[in-house]
């Protein structure tokens, strides 16, 4: 009896043996299924937020494709993701690979939406509690990996309506490439931007302004009118005959003393115009519109010429805008004007013809008094500027008054609204950027399997 005793302790610790290591087995095993689950979360999450908050998204958006697919390896947000999601993680052994990617479709005819993307790799290294050579277990330490894909679709326009002014030089030296590319870019921008909208009060709206000495301002069936120019240092007018007309609040034609701080702040609502010796040039303003067709038409029509004054543009283009500005007592109609985005782009090759004009008309608060002119309290109006070949952002004239500054708690934060394009092929998408920085949008993003 007691050797059958003894056999059956002895069957009894065989048995418990693989019965314990299956049910540590079962344990450990289950704790890694939950930690491989939580890391496909987190890894999709961290998908989610790199591509919609990396700040360096932009620029792989308009990037040659060589310098997209470089790596960027255990990116703070995503490990923030990834520690928060998944514990007991050994330190100093995640490994996440996150690869930028983009595709931008340039078949006209096709339905596919451009996009860029990170592909977010995860790999944890976790100890194991159950560890036993006799017995079923996990190895000493254990590696549990996961991938996620998020892409980005960006949109140009968010929630608000916009209103959109186009200032485009069309000095002599536009001539070419760059003016042919200049034309491209808005007939693209425009098309995604109106979209062919009806004209309801909520549909975006594009303007545009041409500019070398001066800006033109085109009078269809009209004999009479009247333009007001800035001379011996005051407003006077004058019945002119003519069906396109130049315009300046002060321009080379016009020489002496200027009293800037008094032009800074009247300008806006004056249809500044001068008479000028000689032939006119081949361009003129459009008004805001949301007619894209007849939009791109104009424009396409336009020829450039003449030396480079900026500051006729910019003014002229916030003209532009003021003459839509609501400026009655209706709080809806109030509401609904003030909602509409304010953007100004400024599209230069070059440096101005007399430099001092616009650096009086900045250090006179001109971008600050138009910014002021159409900004409210929550709807910022918005500057930027592209130089077309040109080093605009060495111009320190240029970033007083595109540049945006912003007060945090403890100081003044300067962001710059200038981007440089070198490479013409690049200029769309450096003027779409600029216009998703004013929008304040970043476009949709969403996981993906990979499949377009």
């Amino acid at each position: 009896m007691k050797k059958q005793q003894g056999v059956a302790a002895i069957i009894l610790v065989l048995v418990l043996i693989p019965l314990f290591g299956s049910v540590f087995f079962a344990l450990e095993g289950t704790r890694y299924i939950q930690k491989k689950t939580r890391l496909a979360d987190a890894s999709e999450a961290a998908a989610l937020a790199v591509t919609d908050q990396n700040p360096n998204k932009l620029n792989i958006y308009t990037e040659k494709s060589k310098q997209n697919r470089k790596q960027l390896d255990n990116y703070p947000l995503a490990s923030a993701y990834i520690n928060s999601y998944v514990r007991n993680i050994n330190k100093d052994t995640d490994n996440i690979i996150i690869t930028p990617e983009i595709f931008i479709n340039k078949n006209k005819n096709s339905d596919k939406k451009s996009y860029y993307q990170y592909n977010v790799n995860v790999t944890t290294t976790h100890n194991s509690w159950f560890v036993n050579e006799l017995i079923p277990s996990f190895n000493q330490t254990q590696d549990i990996t996961a991938a996620a894909l998020a892409r980005n679709y960006p949109r140009l326009t968010g929630d608000q309506p916009i209103d959109l002014v186009f200032v485009a030089d069309f000095s002599g030296s536009m001539q070419g490439d760059k003016i042919i590319k200049l034309k491209e870019s808005i007939k693209i921008i425009s098309n995604e931007i109106l979209n062919n909208s009806n004209s309801n009060s909520n549909s975006n709206r594009i303007a545009f302004t041409a500019f070398s000495d001066f800006t033109q301002t085109k009078y269809d069936n009209k004999k009479n009118y009247t333009a007001i120019l800035y001379k011996n240092n005051t407003w006077i007018e004058k019945k002119v005959k003519r069906k396109i007309l130049p315009q300046s609040v002060i321009s080379g034609y016009w020489y002496g003393s200027y009293n800037y701080s008094n032009i800074v702040s009247t300008f806006i609502d004056h249809e500044n115009k001068i008479i000028t010796r000689g032939r006119l040039y081949n361009f003129y303003d459009i008004p805001l519109t949301n007619n894209q067709v007849k939009l791109i038409k104009k424009i396409n029509h336009m020829h450039p010429n003449g030396s480079t004054s900026a500051y006729e543009g910019i003014m002229r283009g916030a003209q532009l805008l003021y003459k839509d500005k609501y400026r009655g007592k209706d709080l809806t109609k109030i509401q609904s004007y003030n909602n509409r985005k304010k953007i100004l782009i400024l599209l230069s090759d070059g440096e101005e013809s007399d430099p001092s004009i616009l650096k009086n008309l900045v250090n006179n608060k001109l971008c600050k008094n138009i910014r002021k002119n159409f900004s409210t309290d929550n709807n910022k109006m918005f500057m930027g500027m592209v130089g077309i070949g040109y080093r605009a952002s060495d111009n320190d004239v240029f970033h007083k008054c595109f540049d945006g500054i912003y007060e945090t708690e403890y100081h003044l934060i300067t962001d710059s609204n200038i981007i440089d394009v070198d490479d013409l092929s690049t200029l769309t998408d450096k003027i779409k950027e600029l216009i998703r920085k004013g929008q304040q949008t970043d476009g949709i993003s969403k996981l993906s399997d990979g499949q377009n």
